[in-house]
């Protein structure tokens, strides 16, 4: 177990020990905040400045991305990914990957919508904050298959850092990301 620098663990969060199936450890970044009765599973891989609420629990080998914030009462199944500054509403079950920059809520927890005013409060520029939604919206909502979704986003935003990030992050899913591309999925907060 290799625990970083400035965390804070409240009454009764537990975290395990890695196992010899993965790669032999669990890793948590600096300045997290692990509120009463959380749980991190064996041969997780958390990153830095993460918040998880009281009594959210995350199955063995689930990586939680940079500056990710997991409401209260969350449960996530093995192997399951957060990326870099999602937001997960509280008492939502996830069980497919939540994607990078997103708000996502539900059992099973899909993606509601962009997290504007935490890409806001990590110091995004405006245009930065609305390349992502537009890169985020291009793979929510419509009839298309992802990889049409990322080549329209190689088409129409602006490939940025953080917009390569978020490709890559697609690709690289393994349990498929969590997406409802009903009318009702989706919360355009504009």
């Amino acid at each position: 177990m290799i625990i970083g620098n400035n965390n804070t663990f409240r009454e009764f969060s537990t975290v395990n020990l890695a196992t010899s199936k993965g790669d032999g450890k669990t890793e948590i970044g600096n300045n997290g905040y692990f509120m009463a009765y959380t749980h991190v599973g064996h041969d997780c891989k958390i990153g830095n400045n993460v918040t998880i609420a009281n009594d959210s629990h995350l199955g063995g080998h689930c990586e939680i991305e940079d500056g990710v914030t997991i409401g209260g009462v969350c449960a996530f199944n093995q192997f399951t990914k957060v990326g870099r500054g999602a937001f997960v509403a509280g008492s939502s079950v996830v069980n497919k990957d939540i994607l990078p920059f997103c708000r996502a809520q539900g059992t099973y927890a899909t993606i509601r919508a962009t997290n504007k005013i935490g890409l806001a409060r990590k110091g995004f520029p405006r245009e930065e904050i609305a390349n992502v939604h537009k890169a985020i919206r291009i793979i929510i909502m419509g009839s298309h298959t992802v990889e049409e979704g990322i080549e329209r986003i190689k088409a129409e935003c602006t490939l940025s850092p953080n917009i390569e990030y978020f490709i890559n992050f697609i690709r690289s899913s393994k349990r498929g990301i969590a997406v409802d591309r009903s009318p009702k999925g989706w919360q355009d907060d504009d």
